[in-house]
């Protein structure tokens, strides 16, 4: 009837399947397994489409560990060290803190520095902006660890300005563009529109 452009479902029995595989093929669409394959009535698995969607669509449970055998490790390199498809990856930004050139002889002005830092943190976080940020333990000049999720380092740049610590010259940031798997995301997206 045209009403759903697709769908798919895993513990299905023969009786669930058979009539499904003949009217959307005839209707026009695609029929496969969560691999992209022939289906079999005792496999259990069905992804239905309208045909152009299909793709998408098994491109999306693989990232989401959906089929039984290679689509859980999507995002992860191969056994032989193949990379995870292009599909499965995008970027962020990586910021590596440091200790800034200022330091602050006054301890309680120092300390509503870090405080004010740490709310900024947390305002990004709540923003959806910072995936993660933590303290590095010791002595030496790297602080700290920001993983952004934005796409380019000129938007984290914008935001770290933002931070009273480096503004005051206490911290100094690095960043870098970061290339990773972006199956997290994209499995909140799903659950988020369900």
């Amino acid at each position: 009837m045209g009403r759903t452009d697709g769908f798919w479902e895993r513990g299905l029995h023969a009786w669930d399947m058979a009539a499904a595989l003949v009217i959307v093929e005839e209707g026009g669409g695609r029929v496969t397994d969560y691999r992209g394959g022939v289906p079999t009535l005792d496999g259990g698995e069905l992804v239905a489409s309208n045909g152009p969607l299909h793709g998408l669509m098994l491109e999306v449970l693989a990232m989401r560990g959906g089929s039984m055998d290679a689509a859980p490790h999507a995002r992860v390199p191969s056994d032989k060290g193949d990379p995870p498809p292009k599909s499965a990856m995008r970027t962020y930004v990586l910021g590596l803190l440091f200790r800034g050139p200022h330091r602050i002889a006054d301890e309680k002005a120092a300390d509503e520095l870090q405080r004010a830092h740490l709310a900024n943190n947390a305002r990004l976080y709540k923003e959806g902006k910072l995936v993660l940020a933590g303290p590095f333990r010791g002595d030496g000049d790297l602080r700290g660890l920001f993983l952004f999720d934005l796409e380019t380092v000129e938007e984290a740049k914008a935001l770290c300005d933002t931070d009273p610590a480096i503004q005051a010259g206490t911290l100094r940031i690095e960043l870098y563009p970061w290339y990773s798997a972006k199956g997290i995301g994209i499995v909140q997206e799903i659950v988020g529109a369900k």
